[in-house]
């Protein structure tokens, strides 16, 4: 081959493997799906027209919604209806959430109103919501089936084996935020609780749970007076006057006898009459019936502090590089700094859960390098695999030293 048609070829071989190079590492635009689909549903109430579904980021950058849909199903799997998105959101943070809800919704939540209003009632209280690009083609972001009238193809794993109560209570997401979709399973993934809610800028809210009704007052009953006859008085003898008689010649005149007053009779009460063989028995006085108080009930407290899983030193959610170097440094046998959360490696009780030590954030039995590793995969939005039972990472828990 002449010199020249030699180092062209190579010339334009290595013009072409920088460009493919220059590809491979930039960025670029993302796809479409990349910055939307780490999502999970968060929240599903249905209570009457008062409903809202709310959606949780499993990572950051995950705001750009718009075109994206939430599909629904009946308790038979048959397509119920569907809300379209009509913009992005603001808050792109990890964790961030957005807050769909009926008209009614929005009238219940006297603090403030949804991110977006359903037109109409879409949420069943059995059936299915899936999230995704499209309700007829493409693939499914996140899903949950419910209810014990829900005969549909399953979402993931078994459906949630509970219809949504008419009693305000929300379907909640409680493990599993950042798991993969081969380790979701929507009838243990998800349990019913108050129905709290968090819009896209941060504002929180709750829908208060169907009040125990107040015991009815039982009216006192007024004394019926039992009425006193008149007495009847019996009229006074009227003395007769005595007229002196004519006086006959040479008789002497008699005066007439005066009369003897008749005493007055004094009045006495006279019974209301009885009836032939029937003995009168006195009425008692009705007793006042007392009314009855409501006692109010304290409500369960939980013991143990409130944490972030895999948030090894407690600076806040979610973990981060420092608590994977944080791990490093115990496996190498160096001091470490973890704020108000448990030693790393300390065992902790985890409620609803097995003893674990913690930092052992995939459950495995022991911290170790293994951890660290999992932590920068999943600040990098990888995912990461867990033992059986063990909260996904940036799950909120509860936990307690033995």
């Amino acid at each position: 081959m002449p010199r020249f048609s030699l180092v062209l070829t190579v010339a334009i071989a290595a013009t072409l493997g920088a460009l493919l190079f220059a590809g491979a590492r930039s960025p670029g635009p993302q796809p479409a799906e990349a910055n939307h689909h780490y999502m999970r549903i968060d929240r599903v109430m249905s209570n009457g027209n008062v409903q809202y579904v709310m959606l949780r980021m499993r990572q950051v950058g995950m705001n750009l919604v718009d075109g994206s849909v939430l599909c629904f199903y009946n308790a038979a799997g048959q397509a119920a209806g569907s809300f379209t998105f009509p913009a992005d959101v603001a808050n792109n943070a990890t964790q961030a959430t957005i807050l769909i809800g009926t008209a009614a919704f929005d009238a219940a939540w006297t603090g403030g109103a949804p991110d977006f209003t359903f037109s109409g009632n879409p949420v069943p209280t059995s059936g299915k919501i899936t999230y995704r690009d499209a309700c007829d083609f493409g693939p499914i972001w996140d899903q949950v089936a419910y209810g014990s009238t829900y005969t549909g193809s399953n979402g993931y794993g078994e459906p949630f084996p509970q219809n949504l109560p008419q009693d305000y209570q929300a379907l909640r997401l409680v493990v599993g935020l950042n798991n993969p979709v081969d380790e979701r399973n929507n009838e243990t993934d998800y349990a019913l609780g108050t129905a709290d809610f968090k819009k896209n800028n941060g504002t929180t809210g709750s829908l208060p749970s169907t009040a125990t009704p107040s015991p009815t007052p039982v009216p006192t009953p007024t004394p019926t007076a039992t009425p006193i006859p008149t007495a009847t008085s019996i009229p006074t003898n009227t003395p007769v006057a005595t007229t002196a008689g004519p006086t006959a010649s040479g008789s002497t005149q008699t005066a007439a006898p005066t009369p003897t007053a008749t005493p007055t009779a004094t009045a006495s009460a006279t019974p209301p009459p009885t009836q032939p063989g029937h003995t009168p028995t006195p009425t008692a006085a009705p007793t006042a019936a007392a009314t009855p108080t409501a006692t109010a009930t304290a409500p369960p407290t939980s013991s143990g502090d409130e944490h972030t899983w895999g948030d090894g030193n407690c600076s806040g959610p979610p973990p981060d590089p420092v608590d994977s170097l944080i791990t490093l440094r115990h496996d190498a046998g160096l001091s470490t700094s973890t704020g108000d959360c448990p030693p790393i490696g300390g065992t902790i009780e985890l409620q609803g859960g097995s003893p674990h030590p913690w930092g052992d954030i995939d459950c495995s039995g022991g911290v170790d390098p293994v951890d660290s590793l999992k932590l920068l995969r999943f600040d990098a939005g990888l995912t990461v695999a867990y033992g059986p039972n063990c909260p996904g990472l940036g799950d909120a828990v509860v936990v307690s030293m033995p």
